[in-house]
C-alpha cells in the first residue's frame, strides 16, 4: 500500500510541475521586458529645489522590438538612477489624449533568482546528500500550492478558510512524506502536526476576539481590500495566513522528537516509556527555547523599519503594542509559540506510547 501511496504523490507532484510552467508563462505575457540604453537628464518642473534630479530613460522592449522613452522620473540627489544595460520590467498606459506612455515597473530579477537559487539547491545537496532531495521537492510542492492553488481560490471563490485549509492539508502531507520519507516516524510526526494546527486555530480566534484584531494592521493588507473589495474578508486571511506560517514551525519541532527519540530508543531498546519521554523532552525544551526566540526575532526583523518609525513618532511602549500593526504580529507569535510548547510533550508522548507498547 505504501509504494501505491508514493506512486500516486509523485504522480500528483510532476503534473503540479507539469502544469506550472504553462501558468506561470501566461503570467509572464502580460509583463513587457526591456533593457535600458540611454538615461536622460532633464529639466525638473518648477518648484523642486535642487536637491531633487529628473531622469527619463531609453528602453528596448524584447517583446515587440522597439526603443520607447518612459516618463519622467524624480529622485533625491543620493538616489541611485537606473544604468544603461540593467535589464527591466516596464508598464504602459494611454494619456488623455491617447498617447502611450512608459515607466518602468522594477528591476528583472528573474536571472539573479534563479542563479542564487542553484546555488541553494547545490549547497542543500552537498551537505545533505541524496536524502535532501525530498526537501527540495517538498519546497517547491509548498510553493506551487500556495501560488496555484491556494492564492488563485482564495481570489476567486473568497472561500478563505476551506481553502486555506485544504492547502495546509496538502502542503503538509505530501510535503512531510517527500521531505522524510514514507515511515512511521513521519506519520506520528505528521499527525502530532495537525493536532497542532487545531491548536493554533483556537489559539487564534480566541486572541483575535480579545485584543479585536480586524487583520487590517498592514498597509498591504488595506490595499488588497481596496483591489478586490467585500469578497474577500481580511480577518479570516489574517487568521489562515497565521495557520500557513505555523505549520512550518509545527512539523519541525514534531519530527525533531520523533527522530530524536527513535534514536534513543535504537541505542537501548530495553528503555521504558517513562524514561524515554523523560530524555527526548530534554531535547525538545532546548528545541522549544531557541525556536521560540527565532519566532520573535525573524517577526521583529522583518518589520523593524516601521517598528523604527513608529517608536518616533510614539515611545510609549504601551501604545507602540496597542498600534494594530505589532497586536498583529504579538498574536502571530503567541499562538504559534503556544501551539509549539504544546505540540512537543504531544508528539513525544504519542512517540513513546507507540514504541513502548507493553511496557
Amino acid at each position: 500500500m505504501i509504494l501505491h501511496m508514493k506512486k500516486f504523490l509523485l504522480s500528483i507532484l510532476l503534473l503540479v510541475l507539469a502544469v506550472s510552467p504553462v501558468l506561470a508563462e501566461d503570467v509572464q505575457e502580460t509583463k513587457l521586458k526591456g533593457e535600458v540604453t540611454a538615461v536622460n537628464i532633464v529639466d525638473c518642473d518648477e518648484g523642486l529645489g535642487d536637491e531633487y534630479i529628473c531622469y527619463t530613460y531609453d528602453v528596448y522592449i524584447k517583446d515587440t522590438k522597439e526603443s520607447v522613452q518612459t516618463m519622467v522620473s524624480i529622485l533625491q540627489s543620493s538616489g541611485e538612477s537606473f544604468k544603461v544595460g540593467d535589464a527591466i520590467y516596464l508598464t504602459g498606459m494611454q494619456d488623455l489624449d491617447g498617447n502611450d506612455t512608459w515607466s518602468i515597473t522594477s528591476y528583472a530579477r528573474n536571472g539573479s533568482i534563479l542563479f542564487w537559487l542553484g546555488i541553494f539547491i547545490i549547497l542543500v545537496f552537498l551537505i545533505g546528500g541524496k536524502k535532501s532531495l525530498g526537501s527540495i521537492l517538498s519546497l517547491f510542492l509548498s510553493f506551487l500550492v500556495l501560488y496555484i492553488f491556494i492564492i488563485p481560490q482564495i481570489i476567486n471563490s473568497g472561500n478563505v478558510i476551506w481553502v486555506g485549509y485544504i492547502g495546509v492539508f496538502i502542503i503538509l502531507t505530501l510535503g512531510m512524506y517527500l521531505a522524510h520519507g514514507f515511515k512511521k516516524q513521519t506519520t506520528i510526526a505528521l499527525v502530532s502536526t495537525y493536532i497542532g494546527v487545531g491548536i493554533v486555530s483556537v489559539l487564534v480566534l480566541v486572541l483575535m476576539e480579545s485584543l479585536h484584531i480586524n487583520g487590517m494592521g498592514e498597509e498591504t493588507a488595506f490595499l488588497l481590500s481596496s483591489q478586490i473589495g467585500e469578497s474577500l474578508d481580511i480577518q479570516k486571511l489574517f487568521f489562515i495566513s497565521i495557520i500557513i506560517s505555523a505549520i512550518g514551525v509545527l512539523d519541525d519541532v514534531a519530527i525533531g522528537q520523533v527522530s530524536a527519540m527513535y534514536e534513543i530508543y535504537t541505542v537501548d531498546t530495553s528503555i521504558g516509556g517513562k524514561e524515554l519521554y523523560r530524555k527526548t523532552m530534554n531535547v525538545g525544551k532546548e528545541h522549544v527555547a531557541s525556536m521560540i526566540n527565532t519566532l520573535f526575532i525573524v517577526y521583529a526583523g522583518s518589520s523593524l523599519s516601521l517598528v523604527m518609525l513608529m517608536y518616533l513618532s510614539n515611545r510609549d511602549i504601551g501604545t507602540l503594542v496597542s498600534i494594530d500593526m505589532i497586536s498583529e504580529e504579538i498574536v502571530r507569535t503567541l499562538a504559534i509559540s503556544i501551539a509549539l510548547l504544546l505540540v512537543v510533550p504531544i508528539s513525544t508522548y504519542i512517540s513513546a506510547g507507540f514504541l513502548c507498547k507493553g511496557k
